[in-house]
């Protein structure tokens, strides 16, 4: 499983560790960014601790632009979780567009969120992803299950409701006809 998300935010400052740590810390999220490598520039692998575990994810601060999105003179991080780093990468990108009063783009699933639906969107996703390793499911991406910010956890079984309802509503009008 991978998740590929986009955080755009106005300006070109880029954020700090210490700053970008403390957000995810208010956040109550259980997520500790390691030191960054200097020599790495501003992309490459981020470790990280998620939940006691050793994790990070990969990352890249670039300007925005038409790909990226964002708005013009801005800034993007691009971030990538892969396996086991996934729930790191949606809590880093979640706290980064907060941070930076940004937006978090998840082009998997076709969201885009202000900086203040960032993190409740990033806890749902982060609670399917679990429950997915739990039960021993997990998809190749988190967009394949089509798990969206209001939590579904798949269309087939939002499908059987709806085609429930509509058998429903269909057999009610097929008894007012035959009651006329």
């Amino acid at each position: 499983m991978s998740i590929s998300l986009v955080v755009a935010w106005a300006g070109s400052a880029a954020p700090t560790r210490e700053s970008w740590q403390q957000q995810i810390a208010a956040a109550g999220l259980p997520l500790q960014l390691g030191e960054l490598d200097e020599s790495s520039g501003l992309e490459g692998f981020w470790s990280a601790v998620w939940q006691g575990r050793p994790s990070g994810f990969d990352w890249q601060l670039r300007p925005a632009d038409a790909d990226l999105g964002g708005p013009p003179g801005g800034c993007a991080a691009v971030i990538v979780g892969r396996g086991d780093n996934t729930p790191a990468a949606l809590a880093a990108a979640a706290a980064l567009a907060e941070l930076m009063e940004g937006t978090l783009e998840d082009p998997q699933g076709g969201d885009t969120l202000c900086a203040h639906e960032a993190l409740p969107w990033a806890r749902v996703q982060i609670t399917a992803w679990q429950q997915a390793q739990d039960e021993g499911d997990a998809p190749e991406c988190i967009a394949d299950r089509a798990w969206g910010p209001t939590g579904s956890r798949t269309w087939s079984r939002m499908g059987r409701v709806v085609t429930g309802l509509l058998i429903l509503a269909l057999l009610a009008v097929g008894l007012t006809l035959l009651l006329r």
